[in-house]
């Protein structure tokens, strides 16, 4: 296994338990949302990553950024 996979299972089983699964916590007080995406081609040297930052709840675009 790839050691920086690794690496990000490790991080994720960290920040696993800080994730909330109960309905209605705090949406009052949530005033951004964000989404991302992250891909690669099998032979290719580079991946491609894109995010979006939205007001909530209205989901007005605030920011976009990709690379």
């Amino acid at each position: 296994m790839n050691p920086t996979l690794d690496l990000a299972k490790k991080i994720q089983a960290e920040l696993a338990p800080a994730v909330c699964l109960r309905s209605g916590i705090l949406l009052r007080r949530l005033k951004t949302v964000a989404g991302a995406d992250v891909s690669y081609g099998r032979w290719e040297k580079h991946g491609f990553a894109a995010i979006v930052v939205c007001a909530y709840p209205d989901l007005e675009i605030l920011e976009i950024a990709s690379a």
